[in-house]
Formats: C-alpha cells, structure tokens, sequence
C-alpha cells in the first residue's frame, strides 16, 4: 500500500495541474469572447451612426 500511495497523490498532483489549466483557459476564452463580444457591438453602434449622419446629409441634399 506504501509503493502505491506515493503514484497516488502524483496523479492526484497532475490532475489538479491539469484542472487549473483548464480553468485558466476557460477564463481567458470567456474573456476574449466578451472582448470580442463588446467590440462587434462598438463597432456596429459606431456603422449605424455614420449610416444615419450619410443619410441625414443625402436627405438634406434632396
């Protein structure tokens, strides 16, 4: 039971490893894809406004 406890606790040591990365990569995917997320809408806030001053002027021109 003794040769068996040391393999033990490094697999344990290795899945907790991996569990931390893979939580840290959770975090940055979320947090990229909410970067993301509020870039696409900036952007699209930032297109509807130019449309509409582009719009405005051709009316006036009209």
């Amino acid at each position: 039971m003794t040769t068996l406890f040391p393999q033990l606790s490094r697999a344990r040591e290795i899945f907790v490893q991996y569990t931390l990365v893979v939580a840290v990569v959770a975090v940055v995917v979320a947090v990229e894809l909410t970067i993301v997320v509020i870039v696409a809408v900036v952007v699209a806030a930032v297109v509807k406004t130019v449309l509409l001053l582009i719009l405005v002027v051709v009316v006036e021109e009209v």
